[in-house]
Formats: structure tokens, C-alpha cells, sequence
């Protein structure tokens, strides 16, 4: 299953950085620096959301991985996040549209983070990895907690407790991790019903939350903190 893990991100990041990044149902050019980050699909679309897609860092877990495991040059990886980087201080409308976008490319980074670090990477993908977390989380610390209330406000709720858990050096003020963690799961319990339904029918809500929710007991585990019954189950 891991051979099989590696190997297919080896193959998305050659994909992505030669042939094009996947954008929905439609394709953006080679991820590389001069990527159109405010343009992916090259005005074919209307809609906000393929605009803003790049920016949620999906593509970077697994060029991370690729790279740790010598399917991609590091290099790559520092050249992508050089150029995004001067593209949001240039145009910071899209990279910080809302909570949501922020919060998905701050898990997206953590995550790489950890994977660059595997096997020796190149300490420039990590440094660069950090400027970025900084900044998301400078701008999400007075923001958290005023999402719709939907999976973008329980999203809200558990970037707060993973930020207090395992980023407390980059918060600008001290979080109590305990009341972030009450605020997350009684988030967590109003997205379903006593039948077991839930009041969003989207299929990628449902993901989102259980992604969340499967990241909270893992960490927890990891960290030795106590999961109530309830929650776990």
C-alpha cells in the first residue's frame, strides 16, 4: 500500500508540473513558477471556486511526498512556493478570501511540513513552509469562530484546537487548548442529527467533517490527550 502511495504521487507531481493542474473538470497549465494563480482556467469559468482552488495547497501533500521519496526535485517544490508567495503579496485577495480557503491551505502545509522533513528534504521547502503558516494563522487567530455555520464554522473550530495543540509558537496570542477543544466538539455534535443524519447533504461536507474528525482522534492519540466516549464513538 505505501509503494503504491509513492508511486502515485511521483506520478500526479510529474503530471502536475509538466502536463497541467487539475482544476475540478478542467485543466490549469504546469504548476511552476508564472502559474496563473489568479486565473487558473483561464477565465472559463464564472465561478469564484476555481479561482480560489489553487490556493487551498491540495496539490502540496503530495509533491511533498513525492519529493521525500525522490519522485520530484525539492527544488520544485521551493520554486512553487517562491512564486506563490509573490503572487499573494501582489494580489492577497484570493489567497485570503475566507476562513475556509486559509484554513485547508494551513492543513495543507502542516501536512507537507511533516513530509519534507522525512528524509532529510531541503530545510528551504521547511523554512518556506513556515513563512506561510505564520501568516495564515496571524490571519485566522481573530477570524476563527465567525464562519457560516455549517462544516466552515466546525472547520473554524477544529483549525483553533489543531493551532493551540501544535502551533502555539505562531499564535499571536495564547489559546486555551482545552476550551478550544469544548468549542470543536460541540460543533462537532450539532452537525448530526439523533437519527444519525446530517443537516448538510453535500458529499464533500460530509468528507470535510469526517477528515476533521479523523485528524482529532489521531492527534489526540498522539498526544496522549483523553477523547470523551462520545466523541469517539
Amino acid at each position: 500500500m505505501i509503494a503504491r502511495v509513492r508511486a502515485a504521487c511521483a506520478t500526479y507531481a510529474r503530471d502536475t508540473t509538466t502536463s497541467g493542474l487539475a482544476v475540478y473538470a478542467m485543466t490549469a497549465p504546469p504548476l511552476r513558477p508564472g502559474f496563473p494563480w489568479g486565473d487558473p482556467v483561464g477565465g472559463r469559468s464564472s465561478d469564484m471556486l476555481f479561482a480560489v482552488h489553487p490556493h487551498r495547497f491540495a496539490f502540496l501533500p503530495p509533491l511533498a511526498l513525492a519529493a521525500a521519496t525522490g519522485g520530484l526535485a525539492t527544488t520544485a517544490i521551493t520554486a512553487i512556493l517562491d512564486d506563490w508567495m509573490l503572487y499573494a503579496q501582489r494580489a492577497p485577495r484570493l489567497p485570503w478570501l475566507s476562513n475556509l480557503v486559509v484554513t485547508q491551505r494551513l492543513l495543507a502545509c502542516t501536512w507537507s511540513f511533516a513530509l519534507a522533513g522525512t528524509t532529510g528534504n531541503d530545510p528551504a521547502i521547511r523554512a518556506r513552509l513556515l513563512r506561510i503558516l505564520a501568516q495564515d494563522v496571524t490571519f485566522l487567530i481573530p477570524r476563527l469562530g465567525d464562519s457560516a455555520p455549517n462544516n466552515h464554522l466546525l472547520i473554524d473550530r477544529f483549525v483553533e484546537w489543531f493551532v493551540a495543540l501544535l502551533l502555539p509558537e505562531l499564535t499571536p496570542r495564547a489559546i486555551d487548548v482545552a476550551r478550544a477543544e469544548a468549542a470543536w466538539l460541540a460543533e462537532l455534535e450539532r452537525q448530526t442529527y439523533a437519527d444519525g443524519g446530517s443537516f448538510e447533504h453535500s458529499t464533500h461536507y460530509h468528507r470535510l467533517a469526517c477528515e476533521a474528525a479523523a485528524g482529532y482522534l489521531l492527534l489526540s492519540d498522539a498526544n496522549d490527550r483523553p477523547v470523551p466516549e462520545p466523541a469517539r464513538q
